[in-house]
C-alpha cells in the first residue's frame, strides 16, 4: 500500500550554504531555528517514527525519530548514525531484519520518486 498523506517533518537548512549543527556523534541535525520539510512516514511503533526521503543518495537507508533523538540506519549493514536510546535501537534492528526486503523495495521506489509503501510496525 502506498503512503498516502502521512508525513513527518524532516530537518532541512534554509539555504544550501548553511552548515548543519552537529550532534556529539558527528551527524548533523537541524536546530530549532531551521525550517522543516515533509517526508513520508513508512512505519510507526513504540514511539519510533520511521521515514524515508525521496531525494536520498548514498547506501540504502532510512531515518527515524524517537522523542528528541534522531538517527539514520543503513538497510544492508544495520550501521547507524545519530543518537538513540539503546532499547529503541534494539526495536529498530528487530523490525529492520524482519522487513529488509520491503525497505529495499521502498528505497527503489524513493529513488524513482514513486509513492512509498507502508511497512507493518513491530508488535
Amino acid at each position: 500500500m502506498a503512503v498516502m498523506g502521512e508525513y513527518s517533518r524532516a530537518p532541512t537548512p534554509h539555504n544550501e550554504s548553511s552548515a548543519w549543527p552537529a550532534s556529539a556523534s558527528g551527524i548533523r541535525f537541524a536546530s530549532s531555528e531551521w525550517r522543516t520539510a515533509a517526508v513520508p512516514v513508512i512505519s510507526r511503533f513504540f514511539g519510533i517514527v520511521i521515514t524515508m526521503y525521496h531525494n536520498e543518495h548514498g547506501p540504502p537507508h532510512f531515518h527515524l525519530r524517537h522523542g528528541g533523538a534522531y538517527a539514520s540506519v543503513e538497510i544492508l549493514t544495520g550501521r547507524w548514525r545519530g543518537e538513540l536510546p539503546p532499547n529503541a535501537l534494539r526495536h529498530v534492528r528487530v523490525w529492520m531484519t524482519a522487513h529488509r526486503t520491503e525497505l529495499l523495495d521502498n528505497w527503489t521506489r524513493a529513488r524513482a520518486r514513486r509513492p512509498l509503501s507502508r511497512i507493518a510496525p513491530l508488535e
